[in-house]
């Protein structure tokens, strides 16, 4: 075999080993550290599809998160609303619903000067024309999702033969690659990464989009818990959250 094919199938083991460990370490971790203390199970990698409006307030992204976990304390409440919490979300509203051109925007303007004094990137973007190409890669996002609705990563992929083929490429699971959001202790959903979807979405209106949720805060594992064991005394307002009514039907 040629050695460009050497490689090739050497990648795409590789990634496929990546995503298998990955996996298997997420389920392990979210055994021991919750499931084996809650009745109200984690399925780690499923996805809620949540109203897009609901989400209106986001956290500070410190560092990306890597596990799944339920986290006592304050943390939720360093929530903010999403308009405050993050520009590129307010530049990609006006330019996706104003018409702003990406230029006058404030994302832009920010992203460049970082770009100019002090050599950083944006999406590997290091100069003007690669941000540019990178904010049309944007605008193809805006109007896919016009043209053919909010698809999840899996969806994107495909099935069959094609999919297969096409996640082999993948080193991570499709499903931590939807927007990610944490639960605060009243059930909240909050912003915490996949900022262009999130805009897109609300930009077009689309009534519910899939998020993968990271942390939980321990009161509100606490009341799914409650719910788990006393389906019959949920008040009926709470029943349609997300995050409660595929308990209700285990």
């Amino acid at each position: 075999m040629g050695t460009v094919l050497v490689s090739k199938i050497k990648y795409i083991t590789s990634n496929a080993v990546k995503r298998t460990v990955e996996r298997n370490q997420i389920r392990y971790y979210v055994w021991k550290n919750i499931n084996s203390q809650y009745h109200a199970k984690i399925s780690p990698f499923r996805l809620l599809w949540v109203n897009t409006k609901d989400i209106k307030k986001g956290l500070p992204l410190e560092k990306p998160h890597t596990v799944i976990e339920v986290r006592d304390g304050d943390w939720d409440l360093k929530a903010v609303d999403l308009f405050e919490l993050d520009p590129r979300f307010r530049s990609l509203i006006a330019h996706f619903t104003e018409g702003v051109p990406w230029q006058e925007t404030e994302l832009y303007q920010s992203v460049l000067n970082l770009i100019k004094k002090k050599g950083m990137h944006y999406h590997k973007c290091t100069n003007e024309d690669e941000l540019l190409d990178r904010l049309k890669k944007v605008d193809e996002l805006y109007y896919y999702v016009k043209n053919h609705g909010y698809k999840t990563q899996s969806e994107l992929y495909g099935g069959g033969w094609r999919g297969f083929v096409r996640r082999l490429n993948v080193p991570c699971t499709l499903e931590m690659r939807e927007i990610n959001v944490d639960i605060d202790r009243n059930g909240e959903i909050l912003f915490v990464d996949g900022i262009h979807r999130l805009a897109v979405a609300y930009a077009l209106n689309i009534e519910k989009v899939p998020v993968f949720v990271f942390i939980r805060h321990k009161k509100w594992q606490e009341y799914r818990e409650y719910v788990y064991k006393n389906s019959n005394k949920v008040p009926e307002n709470v029943k349609p959250h997300p995050d409660i009514m595929y308990l209700l039907n285990t």
